[in-house]
């Protein structure tokens, strides 16, 4: 089983670590904090009785906003530092086929790399990308998978039957605990990332 190496200085696992922690905290505590805090001015009758709601409805739509992009940011740093492994190392690289880039991730550091032994991050990886492709692509057969799978997202009474995606997104609703759950797992994936620092001049 190969190792994976990575060079000192240029640690590009603490590099991606570092770089996740910054992004989760651009949306979770720094922009979340301010536009959930914030005192809306209404500026005619219907904005002054909605209220606190308009707040609320940005703060969520910045968490959705926040969701794929802290998940794209895993994908393209995921993506990038195991080719260079992969070139680095002479390994042939793994067919991803039909997989989802949470499996083909997992299953390459299964035969190839060591593994990371925890599962929640897994199931929190694969959880975020199911959320980040369901807002991204916005379509009922994504809201229908998500349901499925994770019914919490959706705020529903028990004669809900959603057929259409207006409904499904009326519903829809992701919430600060959930993001960060979440976005913990994409900065956990970095941190348990087995390897070893190989010194070079």
């Amino acid at each position: 089983m190969a190792t994976i190496l990575v060079e000192y200085p240029k640690n590009d696992i603490l590099k991606c670590h570092i770089h996740t922690l910054h992004h989760i905290d651009l949306y979770q505590d720094y922009l979340y904090g301010k536009v959930s805090t914030i005192e809306y001015e209404a500026t005619d009758s219907l904005e002054d009785l909605l209220g606190k709601s308009y707040s609320n409805w940005a703060a969520e739509e910045l968490l959705k906003v926040g969701v794929v992009s802290v998940y794209h940011f895993l994908e393209k740093c995921i993506v990038s530092f195991l080719y260079d492994q992969f070139k680095k190392q002479n390994i042939d690289i793994p067919h991803k086929g039909r997989k989802s880039l949470v499996v083909w991730v997992k299953t390459t550091l299964e035969h190839i790399f060591s593994p990371i032994e925890d599962e929640k991050v897994w199931t929190n990886l694969n959880e975020l990308r199911i959320v980040a492709n369901t807002i991204k692509h916005a379509n009922s057969g994504k809201y229908k998978e998500l349901s499925a799978l994770h019914i919490e997202y959706f705020q529903m009474i028990e004669s809900d039957c959603f057929d259409d995606i207006q409904e499904y997104e009326n519903r829809f609703f992701i919430g600060i605990d959930n993001f960060r759950r979440l976005a913990k797992s994409t900065a956990s994936f970095w941190e348990h990332l087995p390897h070893e620092v190989i010194y070079t001049r």
